[in-house]
């Protein structure tokens, strides 16, 4: 009887042990991973928040003005169907000896069914105040009848700070003509969180950042700030004007690009080499 007792509290100590180191190798095993994730972690961490980043596929959209354009290598792929749009000049208003001029597209433009467009209306600075504020209701219904049949519309003008009200105006009338709200363009100063753009109702506002002139040197200093929250998902840049750290401005937003020459597959495809690979 005692051999048998000894035999059994000498096997449970055994047991016991084993079961001590499968533990002590359990925890072990833990910790390496623990640690191993924590360093990942920091590691990713620390190349979100201090490398610079490269830009993740969103959409590009070619600007075409007023040129003779073919789109029709948009077509060829998927690719292109997928992650490319057309922002193209529907029209434009002038100002011409104290009366507007409206005009209509003059150059031909071939854009495929399957491409994603918008229409884009210019009026360029006009020469009072009045010319603004009496033909409201005309510059609305022109814009609407420019952008009623692609679906999606944006405005591209220079405004003077007397005429913000006005255009406020203008955008408001043009929202309920065609049911849903604009996007304009916006020069990169007005991309601050007190920007009088906060009072309009559109989309969304596109920051161009090329042709701004004396403000241009700011760019190449990183001093622009695009906290406006209209302006925190699109991007304008030219393909002529790239010298400069655009990368920090278009992660994760979709890019509209002017080109001042005619778009081909080759001008395309290196503006999408430039700005994501």
């Amino acid at each position: 009887m005692r051999y048998g007792k000894g035999n059994k509290s000498c096997s449970g100590k055994i047991l016991k042990q084993g079961l001590q180191n499968i533990q002590r190798i359990i925890i072990s095993t833990m910790n390496k991973h623990l640690r191993s994730f924590f360093i990942l972690l920091f590691i990713l961490l620390f190349a979100y928040f201090f490398l610079p980043q490269k830009a993740d596929q969103k959409k590009i959209y070619l600007y075409a003005w007023e040129r003779p354009q073919d789109f029709s290598f948009l077509a060829e792929n998927d690719y292109y169907i997928k992650n490319v749009g057309v922002a193209y000049l529907a029209g434009e208003i002038t100002s011409k000896n104290g009366k507007l001029a409206f005009h209509n597209r003059r150059n031909p433009l071939i854009i495929p069914e399957d491409i994603e467009v918008i229409s884009v209306v210019r009026i360029n600075p006009l020469n009072t105040l009045e010319e603004l504020t009496d033909n409201k209701e005309e510059i609305a219904r022109f814009i609407t009848d420019h952008c009623f049949r692609a679906g999606q519309c944006q405005l591209d003008m220079d405004t003077r700070p007397s005429e913000y009200s006005s255009y406020g105006e203008i955008i408001g009338i043009v929202n309920d003509n065609l049911g849903y709200r604009v996007s304009i363009s916006a020069l990169a100063s007005w991309c601050n969180k007190k920007s009088w753009m906060n009072d309009l109702k559109i989309s969304y506002a596109v920051p161009m950042l090329y042709r701004m002139g004396e403000s241009s040197f700011l760019l190449k200093a990183e001093n622009i700030i695009l906290d406006n929250n209209f302006c925190k998902k699109n991007v304008a840049l030219s393909t002529d004007e790239l010298d400069f750290d655009f990368q920090r401005y278009v992660v994760n937003k979709n890019v509209f690009v002017f080109n001042p020459d005619t778009w081909t597959k080759e001008s395309l495809d290196d503006i999408i080499k430039v700005i994501y690979e």
